[in-house]
């Protein structure tokens, strides 16, 4: 846990085993040690304070249907996430909770919170998305406190569980130069921001072939060694981003215009000065520190004794 990005560090257990008994979720539900963490349109409700922004942690509401098990803590208490439309609940006086969006509140929210707000961002996106059972077309009813759903119809009862896509983002590495570019995409890159290359993992396909398929496909470049640097979960709405670096074999870019718009070589200067430039507006940037893209570019410059390709360097 030495390579910790935002969204990572949930300090919670997920009671994988206690979560399976109806009863003890029930209980749970009316416990009034338990606390819930409230959502409206998937944003969080958050206190904004002299210091950042928390969790806005709730007693029990008056409705629990559709909350979701997130964890208990060191003192045994429940956590849950739930959906609400009341708008009574949002105030935007003084330091009143209000709801944030979760990509923009990231960066604000101390890195174990952060976590906790993924984990629930992700399941009740889930939940919204999935009412209907993929087999027979009946409803599904959550199970296992919002861990899984299960078809409602008896001559089907199959069970689903939530959906993580797993997406490949290699910084592309040859001596002191690194390979970045930018998206096709809605909405579009703000201009001069450029970050890693990216694309899901697909069926039948290790990590190393998808980094390796995905840097063809999107720059014509030939890749050799890929290393495995670290993973963030990416709650928009459920990714697990593998972050990688990969050693170029070739520099001549060739790219697919229907996946990026430009692909270039920047110097390793240039991609600490794109660093150092990430929270402005202007110039040449790199991602928000919130982003494996950064992540992995930082540690390209601070020069991680592994990450080292390229010509002349033994592998």
């Amino acid at each position: 846990m030495n390579r910790l990005q935002a969204f990572t560090g949930n300090p919670l257990d997920r009671a994988a085993t206690l979560r399976r008994d109806p009863d003890w979720v029930r209980a749970r539900l009316t416990d009034p040690a338990s606390r819930f963490l409230v959502f409206r349109e998937l944003r969080p409700m958050l206190l904004e304070g002299n210091h950042g922004l928390r969790i806005d942690w709730r007693p029990r509401p008056v409705c629990v249907d559709g909350a979701v098990l997130l964890g208990i803590d060191r003192d045994h208490a429940a956590h849950f996430a739930i959906e609400t439309a009341e708008d009574a609940i949002e105030s935007g006086a003084g330091n009143a909770p209000r709801f944030f969006d979760t990509r923009a509140a990231a960066g604000a929210l101390p890195a174990e919170e952060s976590a906790i707000v993924a984990q629930a961002r992700s399941l009740l996106a889930w939940h919204r998305d999935h009412p209907i059972c993929s087999r027979c077309g009946g409803p599904t009813k959550p199970v296992e406190a919002g861990y899984s759903r299960r078809c409602t119809r008896n001559g089907c009862r199959s069970t689903h569980f939530p959906r993580t896509d797993p997406v490949v983002i290699m910084m592309v590495v040859r001596g002191d130069r690194a390979l970045l570019g930018r998206s096709v995409r809605e909405p579009p890159f703000p201009p001069g921001l450029f970050s890693c290359l990216a694309g899901y993992v697909e069926p039948g396909e290790s990590v190393e072939e998808a980094v390796a398929r995905e840097v063809r496909e999107e720059a014509g470049i030939e890749t050799g060694r890929v290393l495995y640097h670290s993973s963030q979960p990416w709650p928009f709405p459920s990714s697990l981003m593998l972050g990688c670096f990969a050693e170029a074999l070739s520099e001549s870019v060739a790219i697919d215009r229907a996946e990026v718009e430009e692909v270039r070589w920047f110097h390793r200067n240039e991609v600490e000065e794109a660093l150092g430039r990430c929270m402005e507006d202007t110039g040449i940037r790199l991602p928000a520190p919130i982003t494996a893209a950064h992540r992995l570019a930082r540690a390209w410059i601070d020069d991680e004794p592994r990450i080292r390709f390229g010509p002349g360097v033994e592998p």
